[in-house]
């Protein structure tokens, strides 16, 4: 049963990688939201299913809870995948998710190693080339933004503020996964190798929104939509986890009351930043459009 949830979630994932010619466009698009929904869902809703076998002796519930923050990353890619719809994603958001898969590999691989004493090497990724036309339909958008004044700097530094706080986020988690658990975990549960490769899974992710919040300062709008949607997942997310896991099943010490008012603060500050986003740019697929019929006329 194990074998059969990692293969329903690998095989759509590693078919929308591949540069098969009859994969259309749509299938890619439906296979990494299904994949990533899916994934995401696991985490979150039944972790046991996947990765009990990882554990030596009881999988208790701080397993579980530990890696539902990993899956609302997977549920936010899905979201945003969604929200963009199909057709080519910005190979600079690929990256950032590139960045965050390759330190999540690199963190079960040496939690691999350092607890069964064997080495494993790594993967090799292709990515396809944006043709010359995409690259000059984002630019003319982008540059009929800038001309029509609808960069604020209030946007411009909210996307700064983000990527300072997503890449401190990162730094912690994936630097300091002890201190980080014993300060807000209960001292009568018992935390082990398994609970730090968590802790730092949740880290390299981080390194997603930070990247990515980076790159969008200068993306087109659409882009920016996109990963403002992403971004206010995870938030809230995170925020109704930190409630689920202080008051309902009661694995935090008194001490993590400073990072659930962290979250909290962090999900409104997205929330206000999403919705000024969208109602900056509400009229921006108009000009998209004439961004490519101008194009088209230029040729």
């Amino acid at each position: 049963m194990c074998l059969l949830m990692h293969l329903t979630v690998a095989v759509p994932l590693l078919v929308s990688a591949l540069p098969i010619p009859r994969l259309t466009c749509d299938c890619v698009y439906k296979g990494q939201i299904f994949a990533h929904g899916l994934l995401g869902l696991m985490l979150t809703v039944w972790p046991s299913c996947l990765l009990a076998w990882t554990v030596e002796g009881d999988f208790h519930e701080l397993h579980s809870f530990m890696q539902s923050y990993v899956g609302v990353f997977h549920l936010a890619i899905a979201a945003s995948i969604f929200y963009h719809g199909p057709g080519k994603q910005g190979r600079s958001f690929i990256f950032a998710r590139l960045l965050s898969a390759f330190f999540c590999l690199f963190t079960r691989l040496f939690a691999a190693y350092h607890l069964s004493e064997k080495s494993t090497r790594g993967l090799l990724i292709s990515a396809e080339e944006e043709t010359s036309d995409e690259r000059l339909t984002a630019l003319c958008a982008e540059t009929t933004r800038y001309a029509e004044g609808k960069t604020s700097p209030y946007l411009m530094n909210a996307l700064y503020a983000d990527a300072a706080m997503a890449f401190c986020y990162a730094l912690f988690h994936f630097a300091f996964p002890q201190n980080i658990l014993k300060l807000v975990i209960k001292p009568s549960l018992d935390l082990d190798s398994h609970h730090y490769m968590w802790c730092r899974v949740f880290g390299a992710l981080w390194l997603t929104p930070a990247v990515g919040s980076l790159i969008a300062v200068h993306a087109p709008p659409a882009f920016q939509l996109t990963h403002l949607l992403q971004r206010l997942v995870v938030q809230v997310g995170i925020f109704v986890l930190h409630v689920y896991g202080h008051w309902i099943i009661n694995v935090f010490s008194p001490n993590h009351i400073t990072a659930f008012m962290i979250a909290g603060f962090f999900m409104s500050f997205h929330i206000s930043t999403f919705y000024r986003y969208k109602k900056a740019f509400a009229a921006e697929p108009k000009s998209n459009i004439s961004a490519r019929v101008e194009i088209k006329k230029m040729r």
